[in-house]
């Protein structure tokens, strides 16, 4: 295989876990095809609604948002290019019938990845539907705990931090906001914020009512270490001293 069909792909993955629906359609060619279990996607307009029904845009409106594949495994063949994956995302959209839940889903996706003239002519997709609304069918629990992807830590030592992220672990630089930088690990989106006191790495869990979810965690022991409507930010110690932000979705 190529290395002009590795580097499109690898732009390919890199534009789907960062939402840029642009980038991504910018390497298929002039008439992709993505045949989904079966189903069978063709042409640049339906390829491009494909990935915005989905989530891969990062907007609202698809089927499911923070969406993330994660490589596995690649398999090279003398025409195609075989990846193992793991697809997570959240739930906040119809998907085939299914109402919004807010549940977090992890499913196995195996794709071959065709290619014509150094870009994306087709991809072969097989994606574990079964498990997929299985886990979307389930009866919804009265409170909901679903992780982001998102991890915070706070130094006083920004440019430190940074440098040692970007340039020791190698990590991509993703996004910045005023006084955070966020870089992406492959199974996480990790934020470094400026300030002070400190704190070590803190994740974050999506509630659909942040008041009943306070509520409910502070009859069983935890304290709310830091709040901030503003940004928002509920930061929760729970009993075993794992501290994680609480935000509602």
């Amino acid at each position: 295989m190529s290395e002009p069909n590795e580097a499109v792909l690898n732009e390919h993955l890199a534009a789907e876990n960062a939402h840029a629906l642009d980038r991504i359609m910018a390497t298929y060619a002039a008439s992709p095809v993505i045949e989904l279990n079966g189903m069978r996607i063709e042409g640049v307009d339906a390829v491009s609604e494909f990935h915005r029904s989905f989530g891969f845009d990062g907007n609202e409106g698809g089927s499911f948002s923070s969406v993330h594949v994660m490589e596995l495994r690649r398999h090279r063949a003398s025409e195609a290019i075989v990846i193992e994956q793991t697809l997570t995302a959240v739930h906040t959209g119809v998907w085939r019938g299914l109402p919004p839940t807010g549940r977090a889903v992890s499913i196995a996706v195996c794709t071959v990845y065709t290619f014509e003239d150094g870009k994306l002519s087709g991809e072969n997709v097989f994606l574990d539907k079964g498990r997929l609304r299985h886990v979307l069918s389930k009866p919804a629990a009265d409170q909901q705990f679903v992780s982001s992807r998102d991890v915070i830590l706070r130094t006083g030592t920004m440019e430190e931090a940074v440098r040692f992220y970007g340039e020791v672990l190698g990590l991509q630089w993703t996004i910045e906001h005023e006084g955070m930088i966020g870089f992406e690990t492959g199974s996480f989106q990790l934020f470094v914020e400026k300030g002070a006191p400190p704190h070590g790495p803190v994740f974050e869990l999506y509630v659909p009512d942040l008041a009943v979810a306070k509520d409910r965690l502070g009859a069983v022991g935890c304290t709310i270490v830091e709040e901030d409507p503003q940004l928002p930010r509920c930061y929760v110690r729970d009993p075993f001293g794992l501290v994680f932000n609480l935000a509602e979705r």
